[in-house]
């Protein structure tokens, strides 16, 4: 199993795969491609959730509403930056989903920064 998240090009050598597995190759798109393909999408506003890495209080996540061109109605997106492994999603997907379990009202909360829902905060039980 490939323990790091990786961007198949074409003209990269198709690694070994076990017997039924296979490998979407995808074209890199051209800045000016992207930026059509983006004037055709809404305005929509968000929830963004990132995770930066860990402090002595957990993990390091951070939360903000923006406005992005998005062409989905799916409720949840998750992205995955190129070259992250296997174990740090994992990770930081369950420190995310614990944090939304026990701070989703922090979504809403400005920390008098002009930013939103910083972590590590005191939980809602422990003010």
């Amino acid at each position: 199993m490939k323990e790091k998240f990786t961007i198949h090009l074409p003209g990269m050598p198709q690694p070994n795969l076990p017997e039924g597995e296979w490998i979407k190759t995808i074209a890199k798109p051209t800045h000016e491609g992207l930026l059509a393909s983006c004037a055709r999408t809404e305005v929509r506003g968000f929830m963004e959730v990132d995770a930066h890495g860990l402090c002595e209080d957990g993990a390091d996540i951070d939360t903000k509403f923006a406005f992005k061109l998005r062409n989905s109605d799916n409720p949840v997106r998750v992205q995955i930056h190129e070259g992250t492994t296997r174990g740090e999603v994992l990770f930081y997907l369950q420190e995310i989903a614990k944090m939304l379990r026990e701070d989703w009202y922090r979504l809403d909360v400005v920390d008098g920064k002009e930013t939103y829902g910083c972590r590590p905060k005191f939980r809602l039980d422990k003010r």
